[in-house]
């Protein structure tokens, strides 16, 4: 089977009414990004490589024990002029999701051992002068909760085009 160029995420989809929170405040605090994939708890950061649609649809099929993730508080990734504002999220069954994830694709080897910060975006590409009155936005909406997860979804974007989920 042939490799298929792009970029992929792998994530959690928020449940209700957890992702109508998220996408409100996205409306009214991220102006500096386009409206982008649904609102999600990032489990495998972007990757750029080729893969096989096999690989994938191994991914999409996996069944992970139930587990519950609680999310709850407010972080910033600093990057100059490109800050991301999130919440984080913690579960044992994130840890667990990312190690099954690497053992079907032995590309991502080098994520092993790195101590993973997952996510929910909240507000991404916001420059350094804003960061401050996003992150007060954030503790205002105080967007917070817990939900069990058991499967994970595959997000591409081919070449710099919008996030898609891949469905089998």
């Amino acid at each position: 089977m042939r490799p298929i160029a792009s970029q992929f995420l792998i994530a959690i989809p928020l449940p209700e009414p957890y992702a109508t929170q998220v996408k409100e405040f996205r409306g009214a605090n991220d102006r500096w990004d386009k409206p982008g994939m649904e609102p999600h708890i990032t489990v495998v950061r972007p990757q750029s490589f080729h893969w096989l649609p096999d690989e994938i649809h191994e991914v999409q099929k996996l069944r992970l024990p139930e587990t519950e993730v609680n999310f709850e508080g407010v972080s910033t990734f600093k990057n100059p002029h490109a800050n991301v504002v999130y919440v984080p999220c913690e579960s044992r069954g994130l840890a667990h999701a990312q190690q099954q994830v690497v053992s079907i694709f032995p590309k991502l080897a080098s994520l092993v051992g790195e101590k993973p910060i997952h996510h929910i975006t909240l507000a991404s590409k916001v420059p350094d002068v804003s960061v401050f009155d996003v992150e007060e936005a954030a503790e205002a909406a105080n967007i917070r909760g817990t939900f069990v997860f058991e499967a994970l979804n595959v997000y591409v974007r081919y070449n710099s085009g919008p996030w898609q989920l891949l469905t089998a």
